[in-house]
């Protein structure tokens, strides 16, 4: 009787594919949602306005702002721009 000295199982064994850290997809992507706040941040021509936001927008996007190293409005105005490129129609042109 011969020994199977399992070199053959120890080769495939030693076969690794190795990690990468590339996000695995699960599902669909969702599109027409507004972007993460690192991504809403570009130079446009502005008007001033007067708005009165609830002290929880105001605490989010302070926070976000000091992390991005930019001020809170520009974060602010970059939603709204989003919001307005999604739902915006051509006769609403003024």
């Amino acid at each position: 009787m011969v020994q199977d000295s399992g070199e053959k199982e120890q080769s495939i064994m030693k076969k690794h594919t190795p990690d990468t850290d590339e996000p695995m997809e699960i599902g669909e992507r969702v599109y027409g949602l507004i972007p993460p706040p690192e991504f809403l941040v570009r130079k446009e021509e502005n008007t001033k306005i007067t708005l009165e936001l609830t002290p929880l927008s105001i605490v989010f996007f302070k926070q976000q702002a000091k992390k991005l190293g930019v001020p809170y409005t520009k974060i602010i105005r970059s939603v709204l721009n989003s919001y307005a490129e999604v739902h915006h129609t051509p006769e609403q042109t003024s």
